[in-house]
């Protein structure tokens, strides 16, 4: 993998989590934002996992 591209995939993933992190504590559980807040922190980790795996795997 192309290290700018793993660079700018980690740099996606982070802000992803990052921002839902900061955004779900300040929404009421009931409404559909914060279920597409949980829905986009779960997004974003599973894209972190995906890329470090990845990149892992074109580093060996």
């Amino acid at each position: 993998m192309d290290p700018q591209t793993g660079r700018t995939g980690i740099a996606a993933a982070l802000f992803m989590i990052i921002t839902s992190m900061m955004l779900i504590p300040f929404q009421d559980p009931d409404s559909a934002s914060f279920i597409l807040s949980v829905l986009t922190l779960g997004m974003g980790i599973i894209f972190f996992i995906i890329l470090v795996i990845l990149i892992r795997r074109s580093l060996g």
